[in-house]
């Protein structure tokens, strides 16, 4: 009998270790996120902010990444409009872009000139909640330059402006090697864009 009982015990020990170890797996490390690109001051932001929950945080996206096409997606389990996505793509726009340290509006935003041809456009219409970062990338030697852009749709962390570029960096300087780009593309640090965007009461040409 006393044999028995303790063959129960171990077992519950057991199982009970077991959950743990589950639970703890289960459980989202935020320096792990979108392929590392959440740097120190990007997690002290969204830990501040308190819109990070380990146990509440999924990764739909694993793996390389594969580009064109999704850089990353992240969302809560328990509301799934609370996403955070990630996509480049070759876009077919001009290669105007704005000089480093300047910045100007238009109809998708306000455009910051983030470096030679590198621009970000963030913090205006028609929606707050997308950015979008823009590089020219030329593939070989004979290859024209072409643009790249990448797309973030922001509904989960509540970035700033400044963390938004952040991301939007970090984020370009990695698909630029993944789309191959042989020219020299220098990504600044974020503080070092010229902002902060315009007053609510300014519109882009308006």
């Amino acid at each position: 009998m006393m044999k028995k009982l303790l063959c129960v015990v171990l077992l519950l020990v057991s199982l009970v270790g077991c959950t743990r170890e589950s639970s703890d797996d289960a459980e989202v490390d935020i320096r792990a996120l979108c392929h590392g690109i959440f740097d120190a001051r990007v997690i002290a932001h969204i830990e501040e902010r308190g819109t990070f929950n380990p146990e509440k945080i999924e990764e739909l996206t694993n793996g390389a990444v594969q580009l064109p096409g999704e850089f990353c997606s992240i969302r809560r389990t328990d509301d799934e409009t609370l996403k955070f996505t990630m996509s480049y793509v070759w876009a077919n726009v001009g290669d105007e872009y704005v000089p480093p340290g300047q910045r100007r509006s238009d109809v998708d935003g306000y455009v910051y000139g983030a470096g030679e041809d590198i621009q970000i456009i963030a913090g205006g219409r028609p929606d707050p909640s997308v950015s979008k970062i823009r590089f020219l990338c030329q593939v070989d030697e004979s290859s024209e330059l072409r643009t790249v852009e990448g797309k973030l749709v922001e509904h989960l962390f509540a970035l700033n402006l400044e963390i938004t570029f952040s991301v939007l960096l970090a984020s370009a300087e990695r698909a630029a090697e993944g789309f191959g780009c042989r020219n020299a593309l220098d990504f600044p640090d974020a503080a070092d864009i010229e902002g902060p965007a315009p007053t609510a009461s300014a519109t882009p040409e308006g």
